[in-house]
């Protein structure tokens, strides 16, 4: 396959995958406008973060308010033998 050949294809790539990338940007919020959560991390320090690994397993979401207004929920997502703790915040 010559150089051309490979450029065209990859040029009808990047067009067609251009309606996925714009409909993500669309959802994309700029850093500016996300409220910060450093304060229910500190709260959530103690019943969350330094909690053993069963008793966070075992919790129920939880759902919180920011000073601003933003709501964020709490929980745990586990695969395997690995958990994570997600603080997932609701899109305006």
């Amino acid at each position: 396959m010559d150089m051309n050949k490979i450029l065209q294809v990859l040029l009808l790539i990047n067009i067609l995958s251009f309606p996925v990338h714009a409909q993500q940007r669309i959802n994309d919020l700029p850093s500016r406008r996300i409220e910060d959560d450093s304060s229910l991390r500190m709260d959530l320090r103690d019943s969350w973060f330094n909690e053993a690994p069963a008793t966070v397993l075992d919790k129920r979401s939880e759902n919180h308010v920011l000073r601003g207004g933003s709501r964020i929920q709490v929980r745990t997502e586990s695969s395997g033998d690995e958990f994570a703790i997600v603080l997932a915040r609701e899109l305006p």
